[in-house]
């Protein structure tokens, strides 16, 4: 199922990347990666961002992910603060060399502090924010929390603990895994 994913991205990274081209993006591309704002929309990005404050969580979710064998790195944060921080390219992470902006956010929901609930609303408040793909991933079933997550903006909700399937699938909907694939093959 993997290598058939795998094979779909590549097609799909051909057709993307040449509407990029066609956008005109090199430039503002240039401008952008220099500073700590996210990147262009157009452009792909290069970062698996998944936010989970249990340890044994974030190690399983790390993971499947890397079972994946998607081309970008993967970092790990603890709470809503360090989401925010990341996102926004504050200490430590300003460096979008070593912390590019991420293709997706993988959100628990139950974390200390800015909760998961908190993340998703501060996302909704900016625009440069908006369009970043969120799967919420939690262990509660109840389908209030699953209809208020989404109201806030998640475009998938996966439940823990995560099965590897699960997961590819979901990211191929979103077409995380072509911008993956798009993001490797770009030049540093």
């Amino acid at each position: 199922m993997i290598k058939g994913l795998r094979t779909r991205w590549a097609e799909r990274q051909t057709n993307l990347a040449d509407k990029n081209d066609n956008l005109g993006s090199r430039e503002s591309d240039a401008a952008s990666a220099q500073s700590n704002s996210p990147p262009n929309p157009w452009r792909p990005a290069g970062a698996i961002l998944i936010a989970e404050d249990d340890p044994g969580d974030a190690y399983q979710t790390k993971r499947i992910v890397e079972k994946l064998r998607l081309p970008v790195p993967i970092h790990v944060v603890s709470d809503g603060e360090e989401v925010v921080a990341y996102l926004e390219g504050q200490e430590p992470y300003t460096n979008r060399a070593d912390y590019p902006y991420p293709l997706v956010l993988l959100l628990d929901l139950k974390m200390p502090g800015a909760d998961g609930f908190k993340v998703l609303r501060w996302l909704q408040t900016r625009m440069q924010h908006r369009a970043l793909p969120v799967v919420v991933l939690t262990a509660v079933r109840e389908i209030t929390v699953v209809r208020r997550a989404y109201q806030l903006g998640a475009r998938s909700f996966l439940i823990k603990p995560l099965v590897l399937t699960e997961l590819a699938a979901t990211l191929r909907s979103l077409e995380i895994s072509a911008a993956a694939e798009r993001s490797a093959g770009e030049p540093g």
